[in-house]
């Protein structure tokens, strides 16, 4: 089936083509989330009146696969090492019952907010 092509075809950039810039030529954009890699940049045409997209992807190496986790987990661990805000921490801090906060309850909605379908003249 032309899915599982196309999974083989993602399969095999990401194993044999690291470093390299690829562009794939189909007719059928769902085919193109079957190969896992996200397009850098696609370009939609026809191609002898068949309506078509050209997806360009560049394939990461193993390293640099690894860079980015890497750099990724640095942001993650310094986003997290961060006090939180005022507002945060009363939403997450329990009251004197060991029970989180309720949100503050909404307004009551004047007549001129409520939402009503409009009936057709």
């Amino acid at each position: 089936e032309t899915r599982h092509l196309y999974r083989s075809i993602g399969d095999a950039l990401a194993q044999f083509f690291g470093g390299w810039n690829v562009s794939l030529l189909t007719a059928d954009d769902r085919l193109l989330g079957q190969i896992d890699l996200k397009p850098n940049r696609t370009n939609a045409f026809n191609n002898g009146g068949i309506p078509c997209t050209l997806a360009h992807y560049y394939i990461f190496t193993g390293e640099e696969k690894a860079a980015l986790r890497a750099e990724w987990e640095e942001r993650r661990k310094e986003r997290l090492s961060q006090p939180l805000s005022s507002g945060a921490r009363m939403a997450t801090e329990p009251n004197s019952t060991g029970v989180a906060p309720a949100p503050p309850p909404l307004p009551p909605a004047s007549r001129s907010d409520a939402r009503c379908p409009r009936q057709s003249v």
